[in-house]
């Protein structure tokens, strides 16, 4: 029997001019079910019985690159022969300097 995952939207509040997320959240942002249309979750303590795995949900707050990361913007700014440091793009783009890195 097939298990389906649902991942509904997140409740996301408007407050003092941003869009926010309430953390933590009031229950899981996923479920399982064994209806396609997802209107009977399947209760945690029961996905080992369905051989379904349980979902870890990680939060970050602040940002992280992987060094990956900095290649791929380093070698896209060196493409358009812009500055390595991203200012002058992000300047013509629009894009505040939030954090000015080393």
């Amino acid at each position: 029997m097939p298990a389906f995952l649902f991942v509904p939207p997140l409740p996301i509040k408007y407050i003092h001019g941003m869009h926010c997320v309430e953390y933590p959240l009031p229950e899981s942002p996923f479920y399982w079910s064994l209806e396609q249309a997802g209107r009977t979750r399947i209760p945690e303590d029961e996905l080992e019985n369905f051989n379904i795995p349980k979902l870890e949900l990680k939060t970050w707050i602040g940002s992280y690159w992987d060094s990956y990361h900095y290649t791929f913007v380093r070698d896209f700014l060196g493409s358009i022969r812009q500055p390595l440091d991203g200012r002058q793009y992000a300047g013509e783009h629009g894009h505040p300097e939030l954090i000015q890195g080393d």
